[in-house]
């Protein structure tokens, strides 16, 4: 990123209220479900979302350690997303047997 891409996303972050923060924080974790479990790419999500910033819960190109795992089936647990926690639990059951991410 840029210095002007920092200016911009600085600029649009202050602008949001609270419950639009809430609503783009919300929308980041599920576009990070999205691209953990394989459902869509990070280039499909922006595109789709169409705009000048799209929120992820973390970086779209790292892979996520089980921690990350947690917190983000901590998430969808307040947003009462159980469905979607089953799946990332049986990713972090399957990652953690295989003992790829700390």
């Amino acid at each position: 990123m840029n210095n002007n891409e920092n200016i911009n996303e600085s600029d649009y972050l202050e602008g949001l209220s609270n419950a639009n923060f809430t609503d783009e924080f919300r929308q980041g974790v599920y576009n990070t479900f999205n691209i953990i479990t394989g459902k869509r790419t990070s280039n499909e999500i922006v595109l789709e979302r169409g705009s000048d910033f799209t929120f992820f819960f973390m970086a779209p190109d790292e892979i996520p350690t089980l921690e990350d795992i947690e917190e983000i089936m901590g998430y969808l647990t307040d947003y009462e997303e159980y469905e979607m926690c089953g799946e990332l639990n049986l990713l972090y059951k399957e990652l953690k047997n295989r003992g790829d991410r700390k």
